[in-house]
C-alpha cells in the first residue's frame, strides 16, 4: 500500500498545527524563561494548548477536544481534539538542553532521559493507530543553538539532530518544524511528530533580526532570504 493511500492526506490537520505553531511563538517571552532556567513545561503548555483548542472549538475549526483522554488500558494521552470528522491523540514532551552555555548558567538533566521518556510516548502513540485515530507527538526543545550562525558550541547542533533522529527511529516522521528566536544565536525548536505525512517547515513568526539593519542593500537583502531559504529547504530534506 503506498504511502499516500495509508496516510490520506485529509487526515492531515493543516491548519490546526498551522495555527498551533503561530500560537507558540506567541508564548515567547515564557519560553525564554523556561529555557534560561531549563525547565520542563508540560503542564504549563498543556494548559496553554487547551486555552488554543477552545479558542479554535468557538471558531468550529474543530469539534471538540479533551484534556487526558483515556487510551483504556493504556493509559491517557495529553490532548484529544476531533477535526474533520478525525480523532487526533496528541502527547506533549519538553526538553531542556545543556547546549547554549553562554545563554544561561543553569543545568538541566542529560538530553537522553528525556529522549528514554519520548520514545516511551511514542510506542504508546503507535498502538492507537488505526484502532482510536491519528497520534501526534509535540515536542519543544530549548534553548538551541541556531543553524544559521557561528557559535561557540556549534558542534551541538549535530548532537541535537542525532536525537531526533532517535525520535525517527519510532516510526514517527518529522512533519512539521519551526523555530523561535529567543535572543541572537538561541532558538526553541517546534516539532511535530506523525505518522507518514510529508515535511513542512513554518517560519518563525517574526524575524531573527531586519536584514536592513545588518547594511545590506536590496540585492543583498533579496539573495540572502534566497539563501537562507534553501539552506532551510535543504536541512529539512535531509533531516527528514
Amino acid at each position: 500500500m503506498s504511502e499516500k493511500s495509508e496516510y490520506p492526506e485529509h487526515k492531515y490537520p493543516h491548519k490546526v498545527l498551522e495555527e498551533l505553531v503561530y500560537f507558540l511563538c506567541s508564548k515567547k517571552p515564557y519560553l525564554k524563561d523556561f529555557a534560561r532556567f531549563r525547565m520542563r513545561c508540560e503542564g504549563w503548555l498543556k494548559g496553554e494548548i487547551l486555552h488554543f483548542l477552545s479558542t479554535l472549538l468557538t471558531k468550529t475549526m474543530i469539534e471538540d477536544f479533551e484534556p487526558e483522554k483515556s487510551y483504556d488500558d493504556l493509559g491517557r494521552c495529553d490532548i484529544f481534539f476531533k477535526a474533520n470528522g478525525q480523532d487526533y491523540w496528541m502527547e506533549i514532551k519538553t526538553f531542556p538542553t545543556n547546549y547554549c552555555r553562554y545563554f544561561s548558567r543553569h543545568k538541566s538533566k542529560p538530553i537522553t532521559m528525556f529522549i528514554h521518556d519520548a520514545k516511551k510516548d511514542l510506542e504508546k502513540l503507535k498502538e492507537v493507530e488505526n484502532v482510536k485515530g491519528n497520534p501526534i507527538f509535540l515536542m519543544l526543545a530549548y534553548p538551541i543553538p541556531d543553524i544559521t550562525m557561528i557559535l561557540p558550541d556549534s558542534s551541538a547542533i549535530k548532537r541535537w539532530w542525532s536525537h531526533v533522529n532517535k525520535i525517527k527511529e519510532s516510526g514517527f516522521q518529522k512533519t512539521v518544524e519551526s523555530s523561535i528566536c529567543l535572543e541572537e544565536g538561541v532558538e526553541c525548536k517546534i516539532y511535530i511528530f506523525m505518522r507518514g505525512y510529508p515535511s513542512r517547515w513554518f517560519l518563525p513568526e517574526e524575524p531573527r533580526k531586519p536584514l536592513e539593519k545588518l547594511g545590506l542593500n536590496k540585492t543583498e537583502i533579496n539573495h540572502s532570504k534566497e539563501t537562507l531559504t534553501s539552506f532551510r529547504d535543504s536541512y529539512t530534506h535531509i533531516t527528514t
